[in-house]
C-alpha cells in the first residue's frame, strides 16, 4: 500500500490537513472548519468514496507582541471500496506563530501533530479470487485468506513549517512544508506493512489585481514512498462591501484531473463547492464521473478586532 493518504482539491481549505503551523494561522481569534469529499460514485456499488473531515482551532495572542500560538483538533475519516476500507485519524494540533518585525509584514510558523489513526477492515464487503465457482461470485465460499487482523491502531505524529511574507497591501507569499507520518508505524493485514512517510510543500501568492479583485496562485506538491502528486490552481476573488466575496477559479491534478471551483464569503462565513473531472485513463470506467468537494468555514472574534499596521494575517 502506497500513497495512500486522504487527499483534497480544495487543499488549501482544509488548512489543519494541509500544514500543522497552520494551526492557529487566522485572520481572527477562533475558526470552525467542515470538508466533505465525495469520489467516483459510480465505481462502487453503494458509491462510497467519502471522506468527511472537521476541525476546531484558536488563536492565542501574546501581549505587547506580535507574535501568537495556536490549538486545535481535528478528525477525519476515508470510506473507500464500497465501505469496506475505513481510515480514521484524530490529532490534536500545537503551532507558534513568530512576528518577525513591528509591522506584521514576517511571521514564521511552526506546528506539531500528535494523535492516532484507525484502519479497520470489513471483510464481509470484500470478494476474492478463491470465491469463483466458475460462473460468478460465490460469498457462500470461503475466501480462503488468512488476514492477521480486521482492525489497526496507531499513533500519528506530523510537524510542519510556514513562512509568511506580506509585502504590501498588494502582495503577499505563503509557502511551507510538512512531514507527515513521522512514526511509519505498522499497519499490517495480510502482509507486512508500516504507513509511508508523506512529504507536504505548498505555495500560495497572492497579488491585489485592481480595487477589490483579488488574484491567488496554489501550488502543492506531495510525495509519499515513489507516488507523486502536483496540484496548481488560480482563483480569483471579488470583494463586495460588508464582508461578502465570490470567487471562482480552476486548477489541474497532475495526470489525474481538472478543478473547477467557486465560492462565496459573507460574515465570517465561507462556503466553497469544487467538482474533479477525471483526465486520466480512469476517464473509461467512472464515464467521466470525477469528484466533488463542498467546504464551510466560520471564523470568528472575541472581542473587537483591531487594524493591523499593515494588511497581515491580522493574528488576535
Amino acid at each position: 500500500m502506497t500513497g495512500q493518504d486522504m487527499h483534497f482539491s480544495q487543499f488549501e481549505r482544509n488548512s489543519l490537513m494541509l500544514n500543522p503551523a497552520f494551526t492557529g494561522y487566522i485572520e481572527g481569534s477562533y475558526r470552525f472548519h467542515l470538508h466533505f469529499r465525495n469520489q467516483w460514485y459510480n465505481l462502487a456499488d453503494n458509491g462510497v468514496y467519502n471522506t468527511p473531515s472537521a476541525s476546531f482551532d484558536l488563536n492565542i495572542g501574546m501581549k505587547e507582541s506580535h507574535s501568537s500560538y495556536g490549538i486545535g483538533l481535528v478528525v477525519a475519516k476515508d470510506y473507500s471500496g464500497s465501505g469496506a476500507f475505513e481510515h480514521l485519524v484524530g490529532l490534536l494540533s500545537l503551532s507558534y506563530h513568530l512576528g518577525l518585525d513591528a509591522f506584521e509584514k514576517y511571521f514564521l510558523s511552526i506546528g506539531v501533530q500528535g494523535g492516532v489513526y484507525q484502519k479497520k477492515l470489513d471483510f464481509t464487503k470484500l470478494t476474492f479470487e478463491s470465491q469463483f465457482n466458475g460462473f460468478e461470485i460465490d460469498p457462500g465460499i470461503g475466501a480462503m485468506e488468512n488476514f492477521q487482523r480486521e482492525e489497526v491502531i496507531q499513533p500519528n505524529f506530523r510537524a510542519g513549517v510556514t513562512w509568511s511574507s506580506y509585502f504590501s497591501e498588494k502582495m503577499r507569499v505563503i509557502v511551507g512544508a510538512a512531514y507527515m507520518n513521522m512514526l511509519e508505524a505498522d499497519e499490517t493485514f495480510l502482509e507486512r506493512n508500516n504507513l509511508p512517510s508523506r512529504l507536504v510543500v505548498h505555495l500560495d501568492v497572492g497579488i491585489s489585481v485592481v480595487s477589490r479583485v483579488d488574484l491567488s496562485f496554489l501550488l502543492l506538491y506531495m510525495k509519499q514512498s515513489g507516488v507523486q502528486q502536483t496540484n496548481a490552481g488560480v482563483v480569483l476573488e471579488y470583494n463586495f462591501p460588508r464582508d461578502y466575496s465570490f470567487s471562482i477559479g480552476g486548477g489541474i491534478r497532475n495526470k489525474d484531473a481538472a478543478i473547477g471551483r467557486f465560492g462565496l464569503g459573507f460574515k465570517g462565513f465561507d462556503i466553497h463547492f469544487s467538482y474533479d473531472m477525471t483526465t486520466s485513463d480512469l476517464n473509461a470506467f467512472n464515464d467521466g464521473i470525477g469528484a466533488f468537494e463542498l467546504s464551510l468555514t466560520y471564523t470568528g472574534n472575541f472581542k473587537k478586532a483591531e487594524k493591523p499596521i499593515m494588511p497581515a494575517i491580522r493574528f488576535f
